[in-house]
């Protein structure tokens, strides 16, 4: 199953406009499964998988959520190692030290 998908959506990339919620910041997005981009989202949040997926569920129809769920498990893994390259390089960018903080807990997270 694949969808486009937007690969950095979070509340830094809403507006809000006469009522209405826009979604900015589109350059990441790319047609790839829809697990993925719903997992990177829930990590962003700092959202539970499972809740999140139940969450989705009230608005989207998901057929075989287990197989939802476990794919989003399958992306944990991927998900992690694109955030830590992105707080070194961060860290790198901005020169700061808690970006290498965060990076360093994902690794130890994971590593």
């Amino acid at each position: 199953m694949s969808a486009i998908c937007h690969f950095d959506f979070g509340f830094h990339n809403l507006l809000e406009s006469q009522g209405d919620i826009a979604v900015i910041d589109w350059e990441y997005a790319a047609i790839a499964s829809p697990t993925l981009d719903l997992a990177m989202t829930l990590d962003m949040l700092g959202l539970d998988f499972k809740d999140g997926l139940t969450l989705y569920q009230k608005y989207h129809a998901v057929e075989r959520p287990e197989d939802w769920y476990a794919d989003m498990m399958d992306w944990k893994p991927h998900i992690d190692l694109m955030a830590m390259l992105w707080y070194v390089l961060a860290a790198q960018v901005w020169e700061s030290g808690d970006f290498y903080t965060t990076a360093e807990q994902i690794y130890q997270r994971n590593c």
